[in-house]
């Protein structure tokens, strides 16, 4: 029932052409953003839901033919190849996906990601992953900062320490970018 409610609901949307504000989420204008779901930086307080709203969204995107882009930290103490620095189990990167190494909580510090970015044509970033008081938080305000349509997914964000992830989805509530929405709202269309 609450499948073809959502279905019927996505149809009466694309149907509408959208709702004010909310851009459409298309591969030429679209990417998501997978932020250090790192084994380093797990386990995180509701996981479970967690892990499998990042992955719902990854498997939407790429069906839909949207980029993927995953962004790894890597420090002193977190390096290439080693257990701490892959990815979660459920969400590996496939070959055709990209991944951005940064050294710094922001994603756009110091790296390529903007470049990458503009050379796919992004102007909407849908972004999961962790911590919502560091580097996902910092990403997230660097994004609409630099003029992306930022889209911080409440439920497809966590923080390995308790409550953060929640303050800031409440501090965005009613903000116009980042633009706070759950990942059953995200409807990627080619």
């Amino acid at each position: 029932m609450t499948k073809k409610i959502f279905l019927t609901l996505s149809l009466l949307f694309l149907f509408l052409g959208g709702c004010a504000g909310i851009p459409e989420f298309r591969p030429d204008n679209t990417a998501l953003l997978i932020i250090d779901i790192q084994n380093s930086y797990l386990p995180v307080s509701g996981q479970k839901a967690f892990v499998a709203n990042v992955k719902e969204l990854i498997t939407r995107a790429r069906e839909a033919g949207v980029p993927v882009i995953y962004i790894a930290h890597t420090t002193q103490y977190i390096t290439r190849n080693t257990q701490g620095w892959e990815f979660h189990r459920n969400l590996k990167p496939l070959e055709t996906d990209i991944i951005v190494e940064k050294r710094h909580p922001s994603a756009f510090i110091e790296t390529d990601l903007e470049k990458i970015l503009k050379d796919l044509h992004v102007s909407n970033l849908v972004l999961t992953g962790l911590a919502s008081s560091a580097c996902y938080g910092a990403t997230a305000r660097d994004a609409a900062e630099k003029g992306f349509m930022t889209i911080v997914v409440s439920d497809a964000h966590a923080d390995p320490r308790a409550g953060k992830a929640e303050e800031l989805n409440t501090a965005l509530e009613g903000s116009d970018n980042p633009l706070l929405m759950m990942t059953a709202d995200i409807l990627f269309v080619r």
